[in-house]
């Protein structure tokens, strides 16, 4: 939170799982007069078992031979629908599209975990 501050992050993306933390680090930047920062708070993707995928649950590894797949790959997960055309697109034009063609009220529609 301080180094967030220090580094004038003014927005954060973050699993919902973390939803319930964010009101007490508001709280705690009010307190100590620190900028509170927007929150989005994103599903967390889970297996068919239902289980967050991580390393504790032993997901796989995501490969980073292709980080333009992984990326059309979890904005589609997210419900963002990229076009196919982007399938193989540069990381640098999926991630402009990812921010062009950003819709949150698709998130609700995903798989996740929920506490």
């Amino acid at each position: 939170m301080i180094d967030d501050n220090r580094q004038n992050i003014n927005q954060v993306v973050r699993g919902l799982d973390l939803l319930e933390s964010t009101p007490k680090q508001v709280y705690l930047q009010q307190i100590l007069e620190l900028a509170t920062p927007d929150y989005m708070h994103v599903p967390v993707l889970v297996d068919e078992q239902g289980y967050k995928l991580s390393k504790q649950t032993r997901a796989t590894a995501v490969d980073l031979s292709a980080p333009h797949t992984v990326i059309f790959e979890l904005l589609t997960l997210l419900k963002q629908n990229p076009p196919t055309e982007l399938q193989q697109a540069s990381v640098s034009e999926l991630l402009a599209w990812a921010i062009d063609n950003w819709h949150p009220a698709r998130l609700k529609n995903v798989r996740f975990i929920s506490r």
